[in-house]
């Protein structure tokens, strides 16, 4: 199988990739050239398919199904995910040889099983953090509307869900700022995780666009995206990439979004 890399593929992209496969742990620049690189390896070609078109038909399209179908059974996502994505993760070398690979552990051919196993891990840590959103916001009794997971057609619309009128993605970290797919930032408010260094913890927040924000709002502490561990759970606004959001912790964004619907439901 030949495989061709782009020509914008540079040695530390190269390195990215080589630390990924050996489970180091990056910095944030080095988060932010590992993203860059897989992303640049969607235009990479195995034979005459794309990167992108292969890691599709010969890992996704065969597991996506039934291992969502097992995390929407699952009475803990987070705890299943692991094992149903290990699963298909040792499956993937033989899937390559099986699909013209002869060996997927040499370059270039390396740099495709390394493409196929970060995407999969990128698509399992995506729909279990979707899952585990999705179930906690029918719990806490919020009302919204959100695409059938079971279904692949709708796992591909431009949005997670809407909640009051409003567009919202979830998303596992805040790099998909940064990420080229995601430039324009089209939905009006993000459910992420942000990691705060001084306690290694993970808060939840959500980013919202300042009309979301309009329908529920109160004071606001103008800051930085780099500061925001330090000035939650205030409410915080930050400018990014030419654009203004709103920062709030899951839980009060939950708490506002609760009354104001309680509110309009309780109204004649």
């Amino acid at each position: 199988m030949k495989i061709h890399l782009p020509n914008n593929f540079t040695s530390a992209h190269r390195a990215m990739v080589l630390r990924f496969m050996q489970g180091k742990p990056v910095n944030d620049n080095q988060r932010a050239t590992q993203l860059e690189a897989f992303d640049r390896l969607h235009r990479a070609t195995a034979g005459s398919t794309t990167f992108a078109d292969f890691y599709a038909c010969v890992v996704e399209e065969p597991s996506a199904d039934s291992f969502i179908a097992a995390l929407l059974e699952a009475s803990d996502p987070e705890t299943a995910a692991s094992t149903l994505r290990q699963k298909v993760t040792q499956r993937i070398p033989a899937r390559l040889r099986q699909a013209g690979c002869d060996n997927p552990y040499q370059t270039p051919e390396f740099y495709l099983l390394a493409y196929c196993l970060y995407w999969w891990y990128a698509f399992t840590t995506g729909y279990t953090f979707e899952v585990v959103i999705l179930r906690d916001l029918t719990d806490s009794g919020v009302k919204f509307l959100a695409h059938d997971l079971r279904k692949r057609q709708e796992r591909q619309s431009p949005f997670d869900l809407v909640v009051m009128g409003f567009t919202g993605d979830l998303k596992t970290s805040t790099y998909f700022l940064h990420a080229v797919r995601s430039r324009g930032l089209p939905a009006d408010f993000y459910i992420t995780r942000l990691y705060r260094r001084f306690d290694k913890e993970r808060l939840l927040v959500v980013f919202l666009k300042q009309p979301v924000w309009d329908a529920i709002d109160g004071e606001v502490l103008t800051t930085t995206l780099a500061a925001l561990p330090d000035v939650l759970p205030a409410v915080a606004e930050i400018e990014h990439d030419g654009q203004t959001f709103i920062v709030v912790e899951y839980k009060e964004w939950k708490t506002r979004i609760l009354k104001h619907q309680h509110r309009k439901g309780g109204e004649k």
